[in-house]
């Protein structure tokens, strides 16, 4: 991954972990980010939450209880790339 998207990747989670952006807004930040960007491996997980935040309740997603998945993955993305 380039060294700007990663930088603005790390930006973002740094924003859903300290609580400055909601985190399923910034998961989907995130997954945009992922799918503009031939799809990073270290972005894939965001991507895959950004999808089941919608549209997945009978499966028991939505987006209050994806909420604490994001944030856990966002401290994974910082700690493993800063």
């Amino acid at each position: 991954m380039e060294d700007n998207i990663k930088d603005n990747a790390i930006n973002i989670a740094q924003s859903i972990i300290a609580g400055n952006i909601d985190p399923n807004l910034g998961c989907d930040k995130l997954a945009q980010l992922c799918e503009e960007n031939n799809h990073p491996s270290e972005l894939a997980m965001f991507s895959l939450l950004s999808h089941d935040q919608r549209g997945h309740e009978h499966l028991g997603f939505d987006l209050e209880n994806t909420a604490t998945e994001i944030i856990e993955e966002s401290r994974k993305f910082v700690s493993k790339n800063t």
